[in-house]
């Protein structure tokens, strides 16, 4: 069909009505160079998988993230895991890496259908495409892998992260230093779209989660409790359940973790109270914010006490 001068006119301004404050227009030219470009420049990450030493340096270096783990899950759940103590995950398939602090965050929290995944890059990449196929319904990961990962994996943002409220320490596989001479400006690039991707997903660092000073975990005093063997009794239930594994049976040493019953002589209450809160995730304990309350401390401070003292023995005191 052809058209008079007019009507070319009309074509003319309603294509600059369409553009206006549109931004900077772009060209054929550039729309052909852009599809052109090789999967090399898809984003800032490309190929980190594959190098072994850029891959560490990255992963180390999103020190925003450091001690964070989230749970991903597919938004075609049809429903929103609101934290790791939601009675929902009882019921879900979670994919935990074995022999990580992800195993312990599970195990604390007894995920009862969780499903073992080798703590390899390979393995975990299979978790978040098991995760997207509906094999499994969440995977447990720490931070910076799955914003790596989500990058190539997740394009359509079908995933949702939920950040966990405890730190942990990273996962000794992927957190080693790295050598100073592969943090290059591809590392750096790569560092701070993880991080962004976190941002982007509403990944909030576990230390912002969980304020130090909570209001209603410090008790009104932190005088040291009067010695109870009835509690310290009590106490011993609690730290096998939740301290045996590092600290050993009968808070002797198991290896992982340090003798309590000489440790708890050369702190105060006060000091045991807040490193039972707060961790020290730099040497591998994690928060126990959230998870025991101001009496279970108490218990397992009586407990150790008296184990300190020998005023119980090994075993289950009877």
């Amino acid at each position: 069909m052809r058209i008079g001068w007019w009507g070319g006119a009309l074509l003319i301004g309603w294509a600059w009505l369409l553009s206006w404050d549109r931004g900077p227009s772009v060209s054929p030219v550039a729309l052909s160079f852009a599809s052109a470009s090789g999967p090399e420049e898809a984003h800032a990450c490309t190929g980190i998988l594959q190098d072994s030493g850029a891959l560490q340096a990255v992963l180390t270096a999103v020190s925003r993230y450091k001690t964070t783990y989230v749970i991903l899950y597919s938004d075609d759940l049809g429903f929103s895991i609101e934290s790791i103590e939601d009675p929902i995950l009882l019921s879900l398939r979670v994919g935990v890496p074995a022999g990580t602090p992800a195993a312990d965050l599970a195990q604390k929290h007894r995920l009862l259908r969780r499903v073992d995944y080798p703590a390899t890059l390979a393995a975990l990449r299979q978790a978040i495409i098991d995760v997207l196929a509906r094999k499994i319904d969440a995977t447990l990961l720490w931070a910076p892998l799955a914003g790596l990962l989500v990058i190539e994996l997740d394009p359509g943002h079908r995933l949702s992260m939920l950040p966990l409220a405890e730190s942990m320490p990273p996962p000794a596989t992927f957190s080693s230093p790295s050598d100073s001479s592969a943090v290059s400006e591809r590392v750096v690039r790569c560092r701070d779209e993880v991080q962004g991707t976190l941002e982007a997903y509403g990944v909030v660092p576990a230390e912002l989660l969980a304020p130090p000073n909570s209001a209603g975990e410090i008790p009104a005093s932190l005088e040291p409790p009067p010695e109870n063997i009835e509690e310290a009794r009590r106490g011993w239930d609690i730290y096998q359940t939740n301290c045996e594994r590092c600290h050993g049976p009968d808070a002797i040493s198991g290896g992982l973790a340090p003798d309590l019953r000489e440790r708890v002589r050369r702190l105060t209450y006060a000091e045991f109270f807040q490193t039972v809160l707060q961790g020290r995730v730099e040497k591998g304990m994690p928060s126990w914010r959230g998870l025991l309350k101001p009496d279970d401390v108490r218990l397992v401070y009586q407990y150790i006490r008296a184990r300190s003292a020998e005023r119980l023995g090994p075993g289950r005191p009877s």
